[in-house]
């Protein structure tokens, strides 16, 4: 085989080995969790448009606004 066959074997084991896995396990609790944040981000913005009377481009920089803050927390970490 050669190199080739060097580098494969390499490649597969460096795929093969658990490093840390931080990926949710696909389950029930996922999806409910997942639709419950999903409708609730939603259901929040419409109230903003609606309700709030604040405007789509308002609510869209809000809501980018809420996104980016929670993002940065989740990084730092």
């Amino acid at each position: 085989m050669g190199m080739a066959g060097n580098m494969l074997d390499k490649a597969t084991s460096f795929w093969t080995v658990p490093v840390g896995v931080k990926v949710p396990k696909v389950t029930l609790y996922f999806w409910i969790i997942k639709v419950l944040c999903t409708t609730v981000g939603e259901t929040f913005a419409d109230l903003l448009v609606t309700t709030g009377g604040l405007g789509l481009e308002t609510t869209t920089g809000i809501m980018f606004g809420i996104l980016g803050f929670f993002l940065i927390i989740q990084f730092a970490r």
